[in-house]
């Protein structure tokens, strides 16, 4: 989950695909104009979740379960 300028989006991300194929592993959130760093809320396959604040925007970030 992205939290941003008031407005929230989800993304579940599933691994894998089928014979020669794979789906992306990377989730993309688009904030349009906002320019506020998000916060990012995950929850592991085990059940954990996990908060990241100040998210850089405008780039990949690899975020590693702890």
């Amino acid at each position: 989950m992205v939290a941003a300028c008031g407005e929230t989006q989800f993304e579940s991300l599933r691994n894998g695909g089928s014979y020669l194929s794979r789906n992306d592993p990377r989730a993309h959130f688009g904030l349009g104009v906002c320019g506020e760093t998000p916060r990012v809320t995950l929850q592991w396959p085990d059940g954990k979740k996990q908060v990241v604040n100040r998210v850089p925007i405008n780039r990949y970030v690899s975020i590693a379960e702890p």
